[in-house]
């Protein structure tokens, strides 16, 4: 069976939706941080975590790196053995895997790049991001300039969905991985939702779906977050 490995609330959620949507069996392994030292679990990995050191840990406290040498999720592990560590490579698979499930648009055709071309800039330009100015403390012109890269990708995307509904015209799994990085873009770099009011019930329709529903239930407090977007920053 597909085992994805895990952060509750992290980047992985994204992934952990994909899943669920695609309905692909798998089961869920969930990964954590202690420090490297006392081997006490770490609530949260900020920089002060990261400084004093730190590792990441799976089932009975067995080292991550045994699955993974980047030691980072998301992590599925397919039935055949291979391992895939990158989102990107992770949607494709996933959406690939459930054909009749409609989640990209066929391979080959003309909205497939669109779609390739999506998942890359968003990883790229959103996630990376985040990423950089959340753990590596990133402050004046170099923050703002990363800022504005987010958010232009972010603005495009709004306009795609103002007027056709979803990113690609239909729903496909670019929007879930755009629905995961808007909500932690508001939430750690912009602070507010207010450039994006009129399409708040694009984000009300994706928290809807039962695979996103079941995801935050699952992962619990760390990903309810996920429903509350549209109101940050009113």
């Amino acid at each position: 069976m597909t085992k994805l490995f895990y952060i509750p609330g992290a980047c992985s959620f994204g992934p952990h939706m994909a899943l669920r949507e695609a309905s692909i069996p798998f089961s869920l392994q969930r990964v954590s941080f202690v420090d490297e030292r006392s081997g006490e679990p770490i609530a949260v990995l900020n920089r002060a975590a990261r400084e004093k050191g730190y590792r990441a840990v799976y089932g009975d406290n067995r080292p991550f790196r045994e699955i993974s040498r980047k030691a980072l999720v998301p992590a599925l592990l397919r039935d055949d053995g291979m391992l895939l560590t990158e989102g990107s490579a992770i949607y494709q698979f996933i959406a690939q895997a459930a054909p009749r499930k409609s989640l990209a648009p066929p391979e080959g055709s003309r909205e497939y790049y669109v779609f390739l071309s999506w998942l890359s800039e968003i990883a790229s330009r959103v996630h990376k991001a985040i990423h950089v100015i959340s753990h590596y403390g990133l402050s004046g012109d170099i923050r703002e300039q990363w800022k504005a890269g987010l958010i232009e990708c972010l603005d495009r995307a709004a306009d795609l969905i103002r007027r056709t509904g979803y990113i690609l015209g239909e729903f496909s799994l670019v929007d879930l991985y755009a629905f995961m990085n808007w909500h932690v873009a508001v939430d750690v770099v912009i602070g507010d939702f207010s450039r994006w009011l009129d399409i708040a019930d694009y984000f009300d329709r994706i928290s809807a779906r039962p695979a996103v529903s079941e995801a935050i239930v699952t992962e619990g407090t760390q990903a309810r977050y996920f429903r509350s977007i549209v109101g940050v920053g009113r």
